[in-house]
């Protein structure tokens, strides 16, 4: 599998996500003050998913989230 086929699903699944969470937060807008202290849960759930594949080095995933909601939610930033 080539590594821009990886790179161009990695950015669907991203845009994917990032949809998914917008209607969440528009369905319940109570959540958006809670984000930040529910991102560094959902980044150690999904550093551990994607430690599950035996090719990436546990040392390329930081273990603390390097980012801030604001980054996370922006259509357009890519980590």
């Amino acid at each position: 599998m080539s590594r821009d086929y990886n790179a161009r699903g990695w950015r669907l699944s991203l845009r994917s996500a990032r949809f998914a969470i917008n209607k969440l937060l528009r369905q319940s807008p109570s959540l958006r003050p809670r984000l930040p202290e529910m991102l560094p849960d959902a980044y150690y759930t999904g550093r551990l998913m994607a430690l599950r594949d035996p090719e990436l080095p546990e040392e390329e995933l930081p273990e603390l989230c390097p980012w801030t909601v604001e980054q996370v939610l922006d259509d357009t930033f890519l980590p």
